[in-house]
């Protein structure tokens, strides 16, 4: 029998967007919950990201006079998902969505706007919003409000920054590149803000956080306001089975295995292999390169092995979210 160093509920390993709604969630709900991460720094590859949702029929695009339904959606993602997903789990997906954001709205400090006239990725498909309305951001963060918190927080790469200082959202995006009048009056407001901004000089970036860092800011103050535990520089080791089921898990805490016991689940929210070059190399279509990537460095599909090497299931292993993109040289 395992020597057990810790027990909780719920173990939640990965700290991204959807690791950090997760433990917010089986908090809620009575449980005792411990959010592990990989790396040093929290946020992985969302606090990288624009931190953008696509939310079909979402609560905000009703308040502002946007036409969806879940038929249409239904509609969009089995068109553009060809058959490679089923229709119930396309259903889910549409419902849950809609729930998510209500509740993370209600219940945390998440709070999300409408991305103006951001298109679907496929607008001609039938169901398709050409207009936008279904993609989400988070709004602007007060960095200051994580006290502490914020030092650990995993910065955006210098591609999402206005001069090494300044953030903004995809939205003030548009207005800076605009030509009119009106968008010229944004952008220097925006900037000015900036500039005005005392803070500035005691901080190490732009004290007002966007994209994916503004939300994972905002998750991090609704953990800590809930009293559930982050531990760093933390990865997964090992599940531990005992009567034909997991248990727990083993752990790397500072360097040291802790071995803890599961009473409820583990739900796993560690992100892809883009950074394993042999998972690349067996799963993803040729030529391909872990440098190819702008995701978190600890994504090295550790959690998937795991699963996979006590019989789980997975697919769509050769897909990404393919984009172009400019790689900063090193050293920049």
């Amino acid at each position: 029998m395992t020597s057990w160093d810790f027990t909780t509920d719920i173990l939640v390993v990965g700290s991204g967007g959807g690791g950090m709604a997760a433990a917010l969630t089986a908090k809620d709900l009575g449980n005792d919950v411990v959010l592990i991460e990989k790396g040093t720094q929290y946020g992985g590859s969302t606090a990288l990201s624009g931190g953008a949702l696509w939310a079909p029929n979402n609560p905000l695009m009703h308040k502002a006079g946007i036409k969806d339904s879940p038929e249409d959606a239904l509609s969009y993602l089995n068109k553009i998902t060809n058959g490679s997903i089923s229709e119930e789990r396309l259903k889910a997906y549409i419902k849950k969505t809609t729930e998510m954001i209500t509740y993370l709205e209600e219940n945390t400090h998440a709070s999300f706007q409408i991305i103006n006239g951001y298109p679907d990725y496929y607008p001609d498909v039938e169901g398709g919003r050409p207009n936008g309305g279904r993609t989400l951001e988070p709004l602007p963060f007060n960095a200051r409000l994580l006290k502490d918190m914020w030092k650990d927080l995993l910065m955006p790469p210098a591609q999402e920054i206005i001069l090494g200082k300044v953030m903004i959202t995809a939205d003030e995006c548009k207005g800076i590149l605009g030509t009119s009048f009106r968008d010229r009056i944004k952008a220097i407001a925006l900037f000015l803000s900036f500039f005005l901004n005392p803070f500035r000089f005691l901080a190490r970036s732009d004290t007002r956080l966007t994209l994916g860092n503004a939300l994972i800011g905002r998750m991090r103050l609704s953990m800590s306001e809930k009293n559930i535990p982050l531990w760093l520089n933390t990865p997964a080791r090992e599940l531990i089975s005992e009567g034909g089921r997991v248990a727990g898990i083993m752990v790397e805490r500072d360097g040291k295995p802790v071995h803890v016991k599961i009473t409820k689940g583990i739900i796993f929210a560690a992100g892809g292999f883009e950074n394993n070059q042999t998972m690349r190399e067996q799963y993803q279509p040729q030529p391909v390169s872990s440098e190819w990537t702008m995701g978190t460095p600890d994504n090295t599909g550790d959690v998937i092995q795991m699963g996979m090497d006590i019989g789980a299931g997975v697919s769509l292993m050769d897909e990404a979210w393919w984009m172009p993109t400019a790689l900063i040289p090193p050293g920049c």
